[in-house]
Order: C-alpha cells, then sequence, then structure tokens
C-alpha cells in the first residue's frame, strides 16, 4: 500500500516528499511527481507517481539467455530499491532504433548518454493517478511497446498525462528483442518466443502486485502497437496467457497480419552454429555455446541473418507447452480462442507510406506491386510438384488497383500504391480478425485520419497523411507533455482532439466501450452483420461506403486466397498417368510440367 500522506495536487512551486512503495519483496524508493498544465491552460497542476525500473523477471543472463523468465521467486533487493529513473532497454541497434523512432521522441526526450542497453533489462515502470483510488481499485493498462520485436523502448512512453487524466494505472514494460528474444532451434532447446514470454510475465506481476499500487488485478487491459499490437492479440489465443487480462487493445497490428507470425529455417541455426563455432549438434549443445557468444557479436550477427519474432511451437519436439495450441489463423477459424475478452483494433490510413522513397509513376508502380506481392507469396503446397504462376498473382493485384481512367500522374499511382500497402497488410488482417472475434465479445475497429497539425510533428510531404506511429502523439496525451526538448507548441485542433482520442481509450479500458456518451459520439460495435468501423478525424463518425473502402477487403480476405490457389499448378503423378489440373492453364512448359508431361521424378 502506498505510504506518505495522500494530496490532490502538488503545485510546482511547492513539491513534497512522496511516499514510499511497501511491496512483498522490499521498499521501493519515493516515486517522483510529474506535473502538467490542463487544456485550458490556466496552470493547474495535477499529481502522478511514477515508480521507475521495477525487475519483473531475474536478469536473463548466463544460463537464462534464450530461457523463459525466471519469476519464481520474485527479484528482491536489500534496503530501499532507487525507483526513480529507468533502467537500460534490452539490447538493440541503437542506428536502427534509430531509424523505427519514426516520431524522433528519443532525440527530443533524452541526451544520448541516458540511452543505455543492457542484457539485464527486464523492468516496467508503473504510473499511478493521484488521489483516492476507487473501492476496487484504479484499472490498469499494459502497454507492450513497438518496434518490429528488433528494437523499442517501454522508456519512451510517458504514460503522466494519460493516467492522471483518465483515472487508470498505466503499466510500460521492457520484453526481449530480436535474437534475444525470438531465437528457436526448433525444439525444447529453444522453443522460442521468450519476448513474448517476457510480456505474461509482467502480467503476472501485476495479477500479484499492482495492489500495492492501488491497482485492481481484475480490471487488466493489455494494449500495443504495431509489435505489441501483434503481441496483443496473440495473446488471447495463447494459454500462457489465459486470464491475465480482460480487454485488449491492438494498433497497428494484430494476430493475422502478414508476417506477424516467422517462418524461420534451419540454416539460420546452422550459420550461427557455424558463425560461433558451435556444434550444431544437439541443440542444446549449441545453446550452451551461444550463452557464452559476446552480446554485442550475437544481436549483430542475428540481425544480418535473421527475421526474429513469434513463431508457433505446438509441433516443435519434445515441446510440452507450447506457446501456441496452434497457428492463430487456425485457432481463429475454429473458435479456438484461449481469453475471449472485449477487444479494439485499428490502424491508420497511411500506414507504410514513409517507406516509399521515390516517385511512382506507371512503371514504378507495377515493379513495386509485382516485387511486393511476390516477397510475400504463401509457399507453394508441394515444392516438388508443384510451380507458381506468377503472373496471375500479379495481374490480378494490378487489375484491382491500376487507376480507373488512363493517366500518367505520379499522385494518383502513389495514392493507389498507398492504398495497396494499407489494404493488403493492415486493412484486410484487422477485418477478417474482427469478423471472428467479434461472433464472441465486443469488438471495436478504427481507422485513424485526422492528421496532427502542429508542425513539429508534421514533418513530412504535405500529401503524407497518418503514417505508422503518428497517431500515438494524440493518444498519449503528447500535446500536454512537459518534457520535450525544445519545448513543442502545440496546435489547439490537436490537444482537443488529443483529449478526446484519449477519452475513447479510456473509456474502452474502463467500460469495454469506448463511448459512454451516445449523443455527443456514435461508435457502434462491429459485427458481421453491421462491419463498420470508427474514422477518427475531424468528424468522428462511422464508415460507410464512402469512407471505407470494403471492396478492397473483400477482394484479400475472399478474392486472393483463390488466386493463389489457382496460381499453384501442380501435377499428379500416379503410376501409368499423369495430369495437370485444370487451372494450371495458360502455363509455361517448365522442367516440371516437363517431367509431368513424361511421367518422370522430377529432381
Amino acid at each position: 500500500m502506498w505510504r506518505g500522506t495522500a494530496r490532490s495536487s502538488c503545485p510546482l512551486a511547492a513539491p513534497f516528499e512522496p511516499p514510499f512503495v511497501t511491496v512483498i519483496f522490499g521498499l521501493l524508493t519515493p516515486s517522483k511527481y510529474h506535473s502538467y498544465y490542463n487544456l485550458t491552460e490556466k496552470h493547474l497542476y495535477f499529481c502522478i507517481r511514477l515508480v521507475s525500473g521495477i525487475p519483473f523477471a531475474a536478469p536473463p543472463v548466463g544460463k537464462l539467455r534464450f530461457a523463459p523468465p525466471s519469476t519464481r521467486p520474485w527479484p528482491t533487493w536489500n534496503g530501499i530499491l532507487n525507483a526513480t529513473q529507468p533502467r537500460p532497454s534490452c539490447p538493440q541497434p541503437s542506428q536502427l532504433f534509430a531509424e523505427h523512432d519514426t516520431l524522433k521522441l528519443a532525440p527530443r526526450l533524452f541526451s544520448p548518454s541516458q540511452l543505455q542497453y543492457d542484457e539485464d533489462c527486464l523492468f516496467l515502470n508503473v504510473y499511478t493517478p493521484d488521489g483516492n483510488s476507487p473501492r476496487e481499485g484504479w484499472p490498469v493498462m499494459i502497454w507492450y511497446h513497438p518496434g518490429d520485436f528488433k528494437v523499442g523502448s517501454p522508456n519512451l512512453w510517458d504514460a503522466t498525462v494519460f493516467a492522471v487524466k483518465q483515472k487508470v494505472i498505466v503499466v510500460t514494460a521492457a520484453y526481449r528483442l530480436n535474437i534475444l528474444g525470438f531465437l528457436t532451434t526448433m525444439d525444447d532447446a529453444a522453443q522460442g518466443n521468450f519476448g513474448l514470454m517476457d510480456q505474461v510475465a509482467v502480467m503476472d506481476w501485476v495479477q500479484e502486485h499492482i495492489v500495492h499500487f492501488n491497482g485492481s488485478k481484475s480490471d487488466v487491459t493489455i494494449w500495443g502497437h504495431s509489435a505489441g499490437g501483434i503481441s496483443v492479440s496473440l495473446h488471447m489465443f495463447s494459454t500462457y496467457s489465459k486470464g491475465k487480462f480482460h480487454r485488449a487493445i491492438s494498433m497497428s497490428g494484430n494476430a493475422l497480419i502478414p508476417g506477424g507470425i516467422r517462418k524461420l529455417t534451419s540454416s539460420v541455426v546452422d550459420e550461427l552454429a557455424a558463425t560461433f563455432y558451435c556444434d550444431r549438434e544437439p541443440s542444446s549443445r549449441l545453446m550452451e555455446c551461444l550463452r557464452g557468444a559476446t552480446l554485442e557479436a550475437l544481436v549483430k550477427k542475428g540481425l544480418e541473418i535473421g527475421d526474429w519474432g513469434p513463431v508457433v511451437d505446438t509441433a516443435f519436439p519434445n515441446v510440452t507447452e507450447p506457446f501456441f495450441p496452434g497457428h492463430p489463423a487456425k485457432l481463429l477459424e475454429e473458435g479456438r480462442i484461449a481469453t475471449k475478452v472485449p477487444f479494439m483494433c485499428g490502424f491508420t490510413d497511411m500506414e507504410d507510406v514513409l517507406s516509399i522513397r521515390r516517385e511512382v509513376t506507371e512503371r514504378s508502380f507495377d515493379e513495386e506491386i509485382r516485387r511486393s506481392v511476390l516477397e510475400e507469396a504463401p509457399p507453394l503446397k508441394d515444392n516438388e510438384t508443384c510451380v507458381l504462376n506468377e503472373d496471375l498473382i500479379v495481374e490480378s493485384v494490378l487489375f484491382h488497383y491500376r487507376p480507373d481512367v488512363l493517366t500518367e500522374d505520379p499522385g494518383v499511382f502513389r495514392q493507389k500504391y498507398i492504398d495497396f500497402t494499407t489494404d493488403r497488410k493492415y486493412a484486410a488482417s484487422t477485418f477478417a480478425l474482427a469478423l471472428q472475434i467479434s461472433e464472441s465479445v465486443p469488438t471495436f475497429l478504427y481507422r485513424f485520419d485526422y492528421k496532427t497539425k502542429t508542425a513539429t510533428f508534421t514533418d513530412n510531404r504535405e500529401w503524407v497523411n497518418v503514417p505508422q506511429q503518428f497517431e500515438l502523439p494524440l493518444v498519449w496525451g503528447m500535446p500536454f507533455w512537459t518534457g520535450f526538448s525544445p519545448q513543442v507548441a502545440w496546435n489547439n485542433a490537436d490537444k482537443k482532439t488529443s483529449e478526446a482520442v484519449m477519452t475513447l481509450f479510456g473509456n474502452f479500458t474502463k467500460f469495454s466501450d469506448p463511448v459512454r456518451n451516445k449523443k455527443a459520439v456514435r461508435w457502434e460495435p462491429f459485427t458481421a452483420d453491421s462491419p463498420r468501423i470508427f474514422i477518427v478525424d475531424k468528424n468522428f463518425n462511422m464508415s460507410d461506403t464512402t469512407t471505407f473502402d470494403y471492396k478492397s477487403v473483400t477482394f484479400w480476405n475472399q478474392y486472393y486466397p483463390k488466386i493463389i490457389d489457382a496460381a499453384n499448378i501442380c501435377c499428379n503423378v500416379t503410376e501409368g498417368a499423369s495430369y495437370i489440373r485444370p487451372t494450371a492453364l495458360p502455363f509455361v512448359l517448365t522442367p516440371l510440367l516437363y517431367a509431368c508431361l513424361i511421367n518422370q521424378p522430377y529432381a
């Protein structure tokens, strides 16, 4: 429990000594107080109790590298833990971190010397609003940061404003990244998904200890963006996470997003073994060797050879407790959702627009569509008896996305390419997930179209609307942050929109519904019968056929799988006979097809 005198406000001119926090494993040093101006700019100050750098698992080093987090017993310390400063973030290349920090939050908030990394990184921060909590305790939000499972830090995300304005506790937590969080030998020596297990350990910590912060363990929302958003919806399918949270918010990422589940091959593990002069077999010996490798060399090599992230560990040999009981897409199809809770999910209208590095002409439009589609085309049904009709796939996508009228205007092709990237990766997967989940739980979908007007945060080309992460300043209440250097002069419209958006997220956290006053704003639940999406712009309206492209979602979710099936040209060789599926035509004669025709094995 909190010890000390509770106060309802803390004027900046009269700071006071904050209380200790007593938890079962020791005392935490007095927490810091943050203050900020309210929306009316009348110099009213509000208080937050911030406790930084609480360990939630043993340091994942030595024998605990490439192992599930060790939380029993919980980490302890002697005396009073200094919980006034954030701890180092999990290891990651600083240059890659800077590339993913598209909002440039790090240089605005920290000096280079403050951005530290260490393998001993499993810490969390707790933001608690000042004042008397409800009898049942404050609602709790757990934030999992973005970064493509390769980079990121909880320390960038100051929850002061959100926690105070929405009257919720916010927990921001680290989890292991890149090779350290997701290496797998595809057996029990290293089953992978250690970063996701770290996230579960945070949920366990909250269940056991949040009461000491006047929080409710029965009112927990998990919340994340991009990699964090993928993680959140994956936890809905994992037995590890079952029953440990009560609502879920996935932003700009979900369990069905293309590339969310990784498909690593044994060749990656082979290369690691060769690089560090380790025995490849047995896997246990390899892991013992890699645990002795230097941290810098391991992270560097890992990012060179592997696209690390969540893996389906169901069929790995000797893994008795897989993180996933099956592939999330299959589990969803079968209705096997481990934790059925109210769900909120969404994306921005131009998620990957910042990846466009050159002018999009008619020629480059076709080239980029071909490259992108074929890079992520599903694997062949059978590598020995099938080939892929790539032209059929590409032409089908081009037919759907080419401009309806003849034009050479690069702006038209650019917008069509933006639509393609957003529809294929974000809109279609979000829609498909919501269709299934909404059958059993209240589900709310949004698309974020509001373009921030503050010049400091809109340093993009004029035709760019809302790229990935550019909704987060408003969701996190950044127009009211005081820690920016240099200070930012926020547009009043951005402040008002931020107030409204924070309220939507806060309401969902507290009431499982983003809107309490139905007369002010209407946000209907998403259902199969009424698959409408809330459009976050200056009007805050539900979607219709003029504001949301339902046809493209249908193309990706219903028509495209049929195209892929038709593009798999397979021959069935039986004794004394060969035939090619009718869907094989038109085709180009290849060695495989020639082998089919003459009824000979193809090698």
